[in-house]
């Protein structure tokens, strides 16, 4: 049901001003049959929420963690976010959740939402992955410069950052490339 009213939401929206003598169908500009469109609109909509909403929520943490080090009130040394790993069994659970999200109804609609979440942790740790990789080049700067420009201006290499964060979680990278991590926060 949360679907079927995303799909009448979506038809509303895109409803235009009904032409007298029209039906009052669904149009949008340049798309024949716009049904299609509003079925992937509904599908995609919950699982980008889920995902804007981890992306929010780990920004938020990192921003908290980091004011509270400035104002020397954090208990604990601030931690080596390049040195964050997951356990092997998160790219079961992530398995499941991508293969849980293509059942009908409310499981599958949940199952989507962990699956979107755990690929922002993922491409997350990609990050981490790459940060510590690159610690001892001379270039470091430029490298992850050109990485987190061509993110920005492209977004398709979020999807290899989270492969490579995936590809740690299963044969750690940085244990087998990286060799030992440096003294500073990375």
């Amino acid at each position: 049901s949360i679907r079927a009213t995303l799909k009448e939401g979506f038809s509303r929206v895109l409803r235009q001003r009904p032409i007298p003598g029209a039906d009052g169908t669904v149009a949008v500009p340049g798309v024949s049959e716009p049904g299609p469109l509003i079925e992937f609109l509904a599908a995609a909509l919950p699982p980008a929420a889920a995902v804007l909403m981890t992306m929010t929520l780990l920004f938020n943490l990192w921003l908290a963690g980091r004011a509270v080090s400035i104002s020397g009130r954090l208990p604990r040394p601030w931690p080596v976010l390049s040195d964050t790993a997951f356990p092997a069994s998160a790219t079961g659970l992530l398995g499941a959740m991508v293969a849980g999200s293509f059942l009908p109804g409310l499981i599958g609609l949940i199952a989507s939402l962990f699956a979107a979440s755990l690929l922002v942790a993922f491409t997350a740790l990609g990050f981490a992955v790459l940060h510590a990789l690159t610690r001892r080049l001379k270039s470091r700067g430029l490298v992850l410069s050109v990485l987190y420009a061509s993110v920005m201006l492209f977004a398709w290499p979020l999807f290899a950052v989270m492969l490579v964060g995936l590809t740690d979680t299963a044969i750690d990278l940085r244990r087998r490339f990286g060799g030992a991590p440096a003294a500073h926060s990375g």
